[in-house]
């Protein structure tokens, strides 16, 4: 399988571990990828990373109750 790009090919590698966590955090876990973190440019801590994984509350989750089928 060829990628097109490293971030690509370490998506593949990472991601499916990233998933793993979150679902034994409960979903308390969320997943950022490629985003612009920069916190102190004296000490060298700008740039993009990679993968910024935070401590968040669960998503609400938006459930049909009655006549689901009606909604296809």
């Amino acid at each position: 399988m060829s990628f097109i790009s490293e971030k690509a090919r370490s998506e593949f590698i990472v991601v499916p571990i990233l998933l793993v966590c979150r679902d034994l955090s409960e979903d308390r876990l969320a997943i950022f990828s490629g985003q612009r973190l920069d916190i102190d440019s004296a000490q060298g801590l700008i740039g993009k990373c990679d993968f910024i994984l935070a401590l968040a509350p669960p998503l609400p989750a938006v459930r049909c109750a009655n006549n689901c089928s009606a909604i296809q």
